[in-house]
């Protein structure tokens, strides 16, 4: 008999400032509601849902300045179709990940 139990509950990690990086949550072993990380200096780095260990829903991402990166929808882990969208580090609308990162 395996007496192993898989875990259920929020993983949270930190950076070397000892402000937290990451929070993620586990439901028997598996990536299972919501995933946020943060950059080092405070701000929200990414943001997204997580289904039976599947991206589920909205996924957000912001540039290390506070503006936001891109968004993406997904459903049962996959991408919707021309549901992506990105913006530069000033909050512009550009069309693609590449202008994104200028």
């Amino acid at each position: 008999m395996n007496s192993k139990k898989t875990f259920s509950g929020i993983v949270e990690l930190k950076h070397k400032n000892d402000k937290v990086s990451g929070r993620t949550s586990y439901k028997n072993g598996i990536l299972n509601g919501p995933c946020l990380t943060w950059y080092d200096n405070g701000q929200k780095e990414s943001e997204v849902n997580f289904k039976d260990g599947e991206f589920e829903g909205l996924y957000s991402q912001w540039h290390r300045n506070g503006q936001r990166f891109s968004e993406r929808l997904y459903k049962n882990g996959e991408l919707i179709e021309g549901s992506e969208k990105f913006w530069n580090n000033k909050g512009k609308p550009v069309s693609s990940i590449t202008e994104a990162f200028k």
